[in-house]
């Protein structure tokens, strides 16, 4: 028997020659082009992806003038208690009738007064209702007249009661804080502070805030309930 080769097929060892010699030439080609200064498009994504990915995680860590206007907000007088001059800020997003904030309120009081001197604290509002505009509200005029923290103390050690009731039972509130009440009743009635109400829901929005209580500690965000564990140990770590 001949060992007859149509033209156009090849033998094993042929085949083995060209795919060694086409590999060759394939192999010439991609180091020409990478010598030339060549990159394939979608391998250049992918590492400009990367780096982008890890500029945006280090910018992350940087707590810059734009964000911390942002998260902290402007104008704060009312709504800040603590240090002057601290090292560590805490900016805590909350809402007067979130069960959730009320459960973590006398942590985060606790911490606030064990820290004073080193610490600063900011109150900003995200307020997911009308009633929570209302409290939010109620606690502003009271903050204009220098009452602001002890507003916000009542309104969660009474929120139950203040979830439902009427206008009546927050006016209570202002005179057992012996509030001027005509200046009071019309800071209400005119909803002084609702523009200022507004931006904090703006700003959180825009930082991503999908809940309360959030917390940023220089910057970096802490979203749910933290213990006094938790803060002791970030205060610690950033000290």
């Amino acid at each position: 028997m001949n060992n007859f080769n149509p033209p156009g097929r090849l033998t094993s060892g042929r085949k083995r020659k060209y795919l060694i010699i086409i590999s060759l030439v394939v192999g010439l080609v991609v180091l020409s082009l990478a010598s030339s200064g060549y990159v394939d498009k979608r391998v250049a994504d992918i590492f400009q992806q990367t780096a982008a990915e890890k500029q945006k995680s280090a910018d992350d860590l940087l707590y810059t003038p734009d964000k911390q206007l942002k998260i902290e907000g402007k104008n704060n007088v009312w709504n800040v208690f603590g240090a002057a001059r601290p090292k560590i800020t805490i900016v805590e997003f909350s809402d007067f009738t979130c069960p959730f904030s009320h459960e973590n309120f006398p942590v985060i009081r606790a911490m606030m007064v064990k820290h004073q001197a080193d610490v600063k604290f900011i109150w900003r509002d995200r307020p997911p209702s009308e009633r929570s505009v209302v409290l939010a509200l109620t606690a502003r005029c009271a903050g204009a007249q220098g009452k602001f923290w002890p507003m916000h103390d009542k309104l969660f050690q009474n929120q139950s009661d203040t979830l439902g009731n009427q206008a009546a039972d927050l006016l209570n509130l202002g005179e057992s804080l012996n509030l001027d009440m005509n200046a009071f009743k019309l800071c209400l009635t005119n909803r002084t502070y609702l523009e200022a109400l507004r931006q904090d829901t703006l700003d959180s929005v825009n930082l991503g805030v999908n809940g309360t209580p959030t917390f940023f500690i220089n910057g970096k965000k802490y979203e749910g309930e933290m213990s006094e564990q938790d803060f002791e140990t970030i205060i610690k770590e950033l000290q």
